[in-house]
């Protein structure tokens, strides 16, 4: 009997180890992606807001060319083709020190545009959260 309880106490104890060394990994794993770079998602109203308040903003939409020529664009865009193969390219020839707003159809691509961006070394990128060219041109119209 004496031998079960004390089976079971070491067996216990491992676990309780166990699930110890695992929740200090997840917190490390936490902080890892809390310092990595990033950027700055954003509601529609808080990019007109932005971009209206700064003149020197500089609008990015990720669609590609055919996605641009069936709706068309925001005036004064840069389009740089999220899909393309020179896609990291293109971004790397942009000013670090600008600021950024970066925008998609539907917030996915330039989700993934902007964290790309901010592991370039970009500091100053927002992201047209959730929302994409045709919320954004609406909004504009208003």
């Amino acid at each position: 009997m004496k031998k079960n309880i004390i089976i079971s106490f070491v067996v216990l104890l491992s676990l309780i180890i166990s699930c110890s060394n695992s929740s200090s990994s997840s917190s490390s794993s936490q902080q890892q992606t809390n310092t990595a770079a990033s950027y700055k998602n954003l509601t529609v109203d808080e990019v007109i807001t932005l971009w209206k308040s700064n003149t020197n903003i500089i609008l990015i939409d990720v669609r590609t060319p055919d996605e641009i020529k069936e709706t068309g664009t925001i005036e004064g865009a840069t389009n740089i083709d999220f899909k393309a193969a020179d896609f990291k390219d293109n971004v790397s020839a942009l000013d670090k020190s600008k600021e950024y707003i970066v925008f998609c159809r539907t917030g996915n691509r330039s989700g993934q545009a902007s964290q790309i961006m901010a592991d370039l070394g970009f500091t100053n990128v927002n992201n047209l959260n959730n929302a994409g060219y045709d919320e954004f041109s609406k909004a504009l119209a208003e």
